[in-house]
């Protein structure tokens, strides 16, 4: 049958002439839409298009040659396919960055009440078993320096003591707690002494 047959049988609902015209037709479409969109969607894409083809026929335009119409046809759908792939894939991507900001910021230290107070407890624990170790005048100059934020030339005048000598002191308890909070978690206390 010639395209113009194939055309008046579609249009009369002869599903001899829309077989003839999907079976001469289908294989040189897909691998058209394959060019398009890959080899996946490509079958689906001309098979929607047989099939409103077919929901159509009433209203098929009259024409001589079939092929470039099909072709015009396979084309606009899998234009609509990437442009929907897309939309999806942009919905996805947002979809993915929303949960993790969420993720993120539920569970981030300085916005989390919960996590913050048990970071804050684990630290304070660790400090206070650290300056443990420390001998009672170092444990207090240290306290003052850095707890209290004393300057060094205060703690000496209260204490009546040389500013050296709290120096030393504050040098010798850095020494000691870094050698023992470096063992057991040395980001923290590079996050707390630096």
């Amino acid at each position: 049958m010639t395209d113009k047959q194939l055309i008046e049988g579609l249009r009369k609902g002869d599903m001899v002439a829309f077989g003839e015209m999907y079976r001469g037709h289908r294989e040189p479409l897909v691998r058209f839409a394959r060019l398009l969109v890959g080899e996946g969607p490509a079958e689906d894409i001309v098979q929607e298009v047989f099939l409103k083809l077919w929901t159509m026929r009433t209203a098929f335009p009259d024409r001589e040659e079939l092929h470039p119409y099909l072709l015009r046809a396979v084309h606009n759908r899998a234009l609509n396919y990437l442009r929907d792939e897309s939309r999806r894939t942009q919905f996805r991507n947002q979809y993915v960055r929303n949960i993790e900001i969420m993720a993120a910021s539920r569970s981030h230290p300085d916005r989390n009440e919960v996590i913050r107070t048990l970071y804050a407890k684990e630290i304070r624990s660790l400090l206070e078993e650290a300056l443990s170790l420390l001998p009672d005048r170092c444990r207090d100059i240290f306290r003052m320096s850095y707890m209290d934020g004393m300057p060094h030339k205060e703690i000496a005048r209260r204490l009546s003591l040389s500013l050296s000598t709290v120096d030393n002191q504050v040098y010798k308890a850095l020494k000691i707690l870094r050698k023992r909070l470096s063992k057991e978690r040395p980001a923290f206390f590079l996050s707390i002494f630096l």
